[in-house]
């Protein structure tokens, strides 16, 4: 009965006992119920803000989104709601709960999900506060890990046909899956590189946005998607220069990773000849960030003729930056300064002039890379011993050769 609808979402032993026999009469009940009452406390209220009182609403949404944790899916009739309910939400009544919500719809048609999905959020993300923005971009990666790991768990092996959902006959391709999930990942990378020009590179958004790219850098080998989608220049950049250190050293996890999938996809493909293919342009751009990151990091060749940033040599004679060129290595990098003077001080307590190159001559160098990696920086590690060759050099300028792993 209708008026017994509400006390189901509440029972977890109705909940499994309902999940366990399948009968999808009555998944169609509850859904039609569902979908009648998000309506009319939602879509079809009075001006009052819905439910008569918002915490009956808060209550009521609550319950369904732990019945749709307990079930592991989301109900057909809740994702309707939502595509209508996003077109005319402020962006603030409720919103734990509606994006909670929303992270748990199904995967949607590449056909379709711009319209129902991204123009709607896309409204609301420009326009919002810089919390919201962190919760939109939260939302998205939330909704991307439980697309990917029902990929993995629920895929048939031969990649041919996948159902969407349990109690719906709906069926998707892998190749279909796959435009979906690039849809997403595309943009979320649109949303992130126009949020940081809007906030000014904020670490708090810049760093919902790493744990968006430390998701979609390891579909292929954590949840076997063959996709890699590397991140846009208004991701990368702002995270490589950003002044606090956790950004470098998760941007240096995230290239870490991307390079471990790169590599084992190219093998998989070779020795077993499977029909997926990585472009050569997501190599070449892989390729792009990895030469400038080592470049900028490690071989102190900033702001040179042939770089993707070039500056005109009379603008950096103007800034009077001594030696432009090493502003961002692991020593004068903002991020990285305040551990070169403590590293140093240590090393040269009776020393009153402060000489930061004097770090890179001898094996003070490994000395100041191991005193970094003491600092908790895995990523910074992971990156640097997969991606450089490391040749320590007690050579008469104290520089150090190296060079990128080849690809």
């Amino acid at each position: 009965l209708p008026s017994q609808m509400g006390s189901l979402l509440g029972s977890s032993l109705a909940l499994c006992y309902l999940d366990y026999v399948q009968d999808d009469s009555a998944f169609l009940r509850l859904n039609f119920w569902l979908g009648h009452a998000l309506h009319e406390e939602f879509l079809f209220c009075s001006g009052d803000g819905g439910s008569g009182s918002s915490s009956e609403a808060l209550h009521f949404l609550n319950k369904l989104l732990s019945t749709q944790h307990f079930l592991q899916e989301g109900f057909s009739s809740t994702e309707g709601f939502l595509y209508k309910f996003l077109n005319v939400w402020d962006g603030s009544l409720l919103r734990p709960q509606i994006l909670g919500l929303l992270s748990d719809i199904p995967v949607v048609p590449s056909s379709c999900i711009s319209q129902l999905l991204f123009e709607p959020l896309m409204q609301l993300f420009f326009t919002s506060t810089l919390f919201f923005k962190c919760s939109v971009i939260d939302c998205l990666n939330n909704m991307l890990l439980k697309w990917l790991t029902w990929h993995s768990v629920y895929a048939l092996e031969d990649g041919l046909d996948i159902s969407l959902n349990s109690h719906t006959p709906m069926n998707m391709t892998l190749s279909g899956f796959m435009d979906s999930v690039m849809e997403l990942v595309r943009f979320v990378g649109r949303l992130a590189t126009v949020g940081l020009q809007l906030e000014g590179c904020h670490s708090l958004l810049l760093s919902f946005i790493l744990d968006f790219y430390e998701t979609v850098c390891d579909m292929f080998l954590k949840y076997g998607l063959p996709l890699v989608v590397m991140p846009p220049v208004g991701v990368f950049y702002p995270a490589l220069f950003a002044t606090d250190p956790v950004s470098v050293d998760r941007l240096g996890y995230i290239m870490y990773r991307y390079k471990k999938n790169l590599t084992s996809a190219k093998c998989q493909q070779q020795e077993t000849k499977q029909a997926f293919h990585i472009s050569r342009q997501t190599y070449k751009e892989f390729n792009h960030y990895l030469l400038f990151m080592v470049s900028c990091l490690w071989n102190s060749k900033m702001f040179l003729p042939g770089m993707a940033i070039e500056v005109d040599q009379e603008l950096l004679a103007l800034s009077k930056v001594p030696e432009p060129r090493t502003s961002f290595d692991l020593i004068h990098h903002p991020a990285f300064l305040g551990y070169a003077l403590d590293f140093h001080h240590k090393c040269w307590p009776e020393r009153k002039d402060m000489d930061l190159n004097s770090i890179k001559a001898g094996k003070q160098w490994d000395w100041y890379l191991e005193f970094l990696f003491s600092q908790g920086f895995h990523g910074l590690q992971q990156f640097i011993q997969s991606s450089i060759n490391r040749r320590s050099v007690a050579g008469i300028n104290g520089q150090r050769g190296s060079q990128p792993t080849s690809r």
